[in-house]
């Protein structure tokens, strides 16, 4: 047997920590949006002012994003890393504790372990490729800001 039930799908320790997610989520989504709305109104009107200004302030964001993108990368990484590091140690895919909230049952034995193996390597690989796509918009935006092409 390769499963374990852990919890009935009527359980609310299943669906609450699922509905929390999406509800946030969809938060962020939503307040993220009417901010974006808000600025590219801004932007177009300074853009038509003074465009060189305009240039500096997309870069600026630009950067902020990669800046973002390389932590977020890093955290989700780690997290991700922890967990299968754990579900290796233990066997199990969640493994026990507070990470096995919002499921019904776990995976053990043999299929667990190498679903832990190719997620620490998954793990390591998101920062890694987070970082080379930070390394392509760099050149890509310094390419742009000399006016040569990026190749």
């Amino acid at each position: 047997m390769t499963w374990v039930q852990l919890r009935s799908r009527r359980d609310p320790a299943v669906w609450v920590p699922l509905l929390v997610v999406l509800l946030i989520a969809c938060g962020l989504a939503f307040a993220g949006q009417q901010w974006l709305d808000e600025w590219q109104r801004a932007f177009d009107a300074r853009a038509e002012q003074d465009p060189e200004s305009a240039i500096a302030e997309a870069v600026q964001l630009l950067r902020l994003c990669e800046v973002s993108l390389l932590v977020v990368s890093a955290g989700m990484g780690a997290f991700l890393f922890r967990f299968f590091q754990l579900g290796l140690r233990e066997a199990r895919i969640p493994p026990s504790g507070w990470w096995s909230l919002g499921a019904w049952r776990a995976r053990v034995g043999p299929p667990a372990e190498w679903i832990s193996r190719i997620g620490l390597f998954a793990a390591l690989a998101l920062p890694v490729s987070a970082i080379a796509i930070v390394w392509l918009l760099e050149r890509l935006v310094r390419s742009l800001l000399q006016g040569q092409p990026a190749g």
